[in-house]
């Protein structure tokens, strides 16, 4: 990357301005040629390397690219706050702008034309992010139709956190493709760019996207939860088949849409060689490029039902608390992952916090984060006077402790003469107020806690007060336990003290549901044998976790292999393979996968804790070894993540991290050295005081 271009390229004018950049048409003195100049401004991300580092990353790499339908990237310059793309200048307007120029069998080939691409950049192991009309150039010349994608890298710098407190225009959430909000859990690949091309290929055909919302979050959760109105019922001119293969596009499901750019491919060349044929089944050439292990949940329907029965009674101001337990891998987790998907169309306020030992000995931790989030992402206004009305003096003992109730209520003045009492009696019953109170208004309130077992001592006791003292209100807990003998009792103890509570035990999957799973995982409608289906069955007694898991051993040691489009399983390996069901052992064979610097750099991440973030995780190895190790620590996460050794902390801060085990944390920490761990924790200290000190200084 060259830290200056002023002397190489002219700037003749400016041609577009975006929200993120301005666009020049440049002359490159040296080659003697017109380009194109994107200046972006990176001043709002100068508290976020990482996402400069991935940008940068992927505009190296596209810069390497040739495909006659993606922009040659030229240059990349960096200067002072600012990055410079220089680009092949290609003179034509954008989908959007454009689109009046084309006729229907032309609009069609032009998405053909852009699946091409697609093909071509998912099988150099990039994904998009952003395709949508602005990002597709066209020029027509005569009945020759050319076009480039642009913008590769640029999703890296949207920070959708950021995107709902700044109600910023609704852009690229037209075209977003539901994984990629954060709140469906699906892994964000080359069937994300084909969701966002089947919104562009809506548009392009009825001249509107598939939803419209002036309010981001609506339009969101219309993503999620809506389906689209077929194209022809807007243009009736629209083949059947069109509206079939836009609409498979369109799935809410990854696993449900085509899952290659080259079976769409397919599909559009059969319809534009034989117009005349409005109907054929589609997707019969598709074929799934990887296994893919975030999958649907399969089998518990009837779990999932409970579920959304505890809250249809809350609608009622009846309150429910369920304890979903369950033995490791079983998938409560996943249970709970299903149940605030099933909640996307009923708009219910959902608020999730996952515990681990890192929150242990925080008093009260689920609901710091929870409360935080309420009232940064839910609060009204309006709620105000009714909020304080009610909770009178606990008003100022929750100012002490919760900083974003704090900043809500920065008027109520605390009146020296009320007698507070700052006991944790108190403090519970206050808390418990509150959401007597948030329980009583508009929304109904769902709160999710994970791994249970790990909550805080305080915050036990507040459950409990709170099973025993929430009536008539519209709030639902469903919190994920461990079955073992100890949270057994814990269970047993809340259902015996109060009616809102039950439990639900989750039990692994019956032999029939096996097939389905599989076939999620190979992303269609396959048979095996039912020798192979059988065997897995027996060997990992139906629990998802474990039948997840040995696929993937099975795949990665080649007893399942893909022949010609079909996938066949090699029984002589498959005789000699040792199935795993023993998690510990399970999470060390993934961690055997990994490169030693990838271990040493996981290694440092458990110093923080189960629960890091790469920023701090970046400091703390500058302090420790005096160099930036930036790129190296994002190329460890993203290994470690594709290894599900960590996951994403989707609804924490950008670039929260989390071990999905704490054995495996533990393990990483115990494989550093006495010096290392004091060094490092040394480091970790000065970091978060010197952040806390600048923290308590701004404040």
């Amino acid at each position: 990357m060259k830290k200056s271009g002023k002397t190489r390229y002219k700037i003749l004018e400016k041609i577009n301005q975006g929200a993120m950049s301005k666009v020049y048409l440049g002359f490159d003195r040296i080659e003697n040629r017109q380009v194109a100049i994107k200046v972006l401004s990176i001043t709002p991300y100068k508290d976020d390397p990482e996402a400069i580092l991935r940008f940068t990353r992927e505009s190296s790499i596209v810069s390497k690219l040739e495909h006659d339908n993606i922009i040659k990237l030229y240059d990349i310059i960096e200067e002072e706050n600012e990055y410079s793309l220089v680009m092949e200048y290609f003179p034509g307007g954008n989908l959007k702008q454009t689109v009046d120029d084309f006729n229907l069998k032309e609009k069609i080939k032009i998405i053909k034309t852009c699946s091409m691409a697609l093909s071509y950049i998912h099988g150099n192991d990039i994904i998009h992010r952003d395709i949508k009309p602005d990002n597709i150039l066209v020029r027509k010349d005569s009945d020759r139709i050319d076009l480039r994608i642009i913008d590769f890298g640029l999703a890296y710098l949207i920070d959708f956190t950021d995107i709902f407190k700044k109600n910023s225009l609704v852009g690229s959430f037209s075209y977003i493709s539901p994984e990629q909000t954060g709140y469906l859990k699906r892994e964000i690949d080359n069937r994300s760019d084909l969701y966002s091309l089947g919104a562009t290929f809506y548009e392009l055909l009825t001249g509107r996207p598939p939803f419209i919302e002036k309010d981001i979050g609506k339009l969101i959760h219309k993503h999620l939860a809506e389906k689209p109105v077929p194209p022809s019922e807007i243009n009736n001119n629209i083949p059947p088949v069109i509206d079939d293969i836009i609409l498979k596009l369109l799935k809410k499901e990854p696993g449900e849409r085509y899952q290659s750019a080259e079976g769409l491919t397919s599909d559009l060349e059969q319809y534009l060689e034989h117009p005349e044929n409005e109907y054929f089944s589609i997707g019969l050439q598709d074929r799934s490029v990887k296994l893919n292990f975030q999958v649907k949940t399969v089998g518990r329907e009837q779990e999932t039902q409970i579920l959304l029965s505890a809250y249809d009674r809350i609608i009622n101001k009846r309150p429910r608390m369920v304890f979903i337990d369950g033995v490791a891998g079983i998938g409560k987790t996943k249970l709970l992952t299903t149940f605030k998907e099933s909640l996307i169309e009923k708009e219910a306020v959902v608020l999730s916090f996952r515990c681990s030992d890192s929150y242990k000995n925080i008093p009260y931790a689920p609901f710091q984060s929870m409360i935080a989030d309420y009232f940064n992402n839910y609060y009204k206004s309006e709620y105000h006077d009714i909020i304080h009305e009610n909770l009178k003096q606990d008003t100022y003992i929750l100012q002490n402790i919760f900083p974003a109730f704090l900043l809500r209520f920065l008027d109520v003045i605390y009146d020296e003469n009320a007698k507070i009492l700052d006991t944790k009696e108190s403090v519970i019953s206050s808390i418990v107020n509150l959401f007597k109170v948030l329980g009583s208004l508009d929304e109904n309130i769902v709160l999710m806690i994970d791994d249970f077992q790990w909550a805080d001592e305080d915050t036990y006791k507040l459950i409990e007060y709170m099973a025993e003292n929430l009536h008539n209100t519209k709030i639902m807990f469903a919190m994920t336990i461990r079955s073992e003998d100890a949270y057994t009792e814990l269970i047993k103890r809340f259902k015996n003290k109060s009616s809102i509570c039950s439990s639900l035990t989750l039990d692994a999957l019956e032999y029939e549901e096996i097939p389905l799973l599989i076939n999620r995982v190979f992303g269609r409608n396959i048979e095996f044998d039912e020798l192979f289906y059988k065997m897995i069955f027996s060997n990992t007694l139906g629990n998802p976790f474990f039948i997840l898991e040995n696929i993937k051993f099975l795949y990665d040691q080649g007893a399942i292999v893909e022949n010609q489009g079909t996938w066949e399983v090699r029984y002589e390996i498959l005789q000699n393979f040792n199935f795993e069901n023993d998690v510990h052992r399970v999470l060390l064979n993934r961690l055997a996968n990994m490169e030693s610097k990838d271990i040493e750099i996981l290694a440092f991440a458990s110093v923080i804790g189960k629960d890091f973030d790469v920023k701090l995780l970046d400091e703390m190895y500058e302090k420790y070894s005096g160099k930036k190790h930036l790129e190296e620590i994002i190329i460890a996460l993203d290994n470690a993540n594709k290894e599900q050794l960590i996951d994403i902390n989707v609804f924490e801060k950008k670039g929260g991290f989390y071990f999905v085990n704490e054995k495996i944390c533990d393990h990483l920490y115990d494989t550093l050295s006495k010096h290392e761990k004091e060094d490092l924790n040394v480091a970790c200290a000065e970091i978060l005081e010197k952040k806390y000190k600048k923290r308590l200084h701004s404040g």
